[in-house]
Parts: C-alpha cells; structure tokens; sequence
C-alpha cells in the first residue's frame, strides 16, 4: 500500500462521510470542517497513535496532547473519553 500525504481538502472530502459517526461530531457544520488530527498535523497519515505502534486513522488529541486511535482508547479498559459526545479528549493515557 502506497502511503502519501493528503490535503486538508483531500481528508474533508474523504473522512466526511466516513467517520461523523464513529468519529464524535454529532453534527456536521455547513463550513468546512476537518478533524483535529489533520488541524494539527502536516501530514495525518503519518501521526502516530500513543496507544499502539500504528500510524494514520481516526485519531483523538488525549488530555496530554498526543493522539490516540479510538478503537485503540475504547479496547483498553483504563483509558476513557472526557466526552463521550464528541469522544474527546482521550483520558488516563498514563494509567
């Protein structure tokens, strides 16, 4: 699989549809709208997941400022989301 660096547009256009419900935004504004992981980083698929050795993916900022994988914070029993709405921020990463 050939990995690249997609635009902020490319990942509006392409996570949209694919992660407002598993991803936390219970709505989607008529602006433009991109997740955090791609707000903070130059390249999205390349950020890395504190949680597993994965990179890429639907990522959430923890209370720490790193990112974790949802799937990865819902599977460890200890880790939890501050807000299960907008299932941010990732909490007791540490734990």
């Amino acid at each position: 699989m050939t990995s690249y660096a997609m635009s902020v547009v490319d990942v509006f256009y392409i996570c949209r549809p694919m992660l407002q419900d598993c991803y936390g935004v219970p709505y989607m504004p008529d602006s433009t709208w991109v997740c955090r992981t791609c707000l903070r980083c130059h390249c999205p698929s390349t950020a890395e997941c504190c949680l597993c050795p994965m990179t890429g993916g639907a990522l959430k900022q923890t209370d720490d400022g790193r990112f974790a994988h949802i799937v990865c914070a819902r599977w460890i029993p200890e880790v939890r989301f501050g807000s299960t709405v907008y299932m941010e921020p990732v909490e007791n990463i540490s734990k």
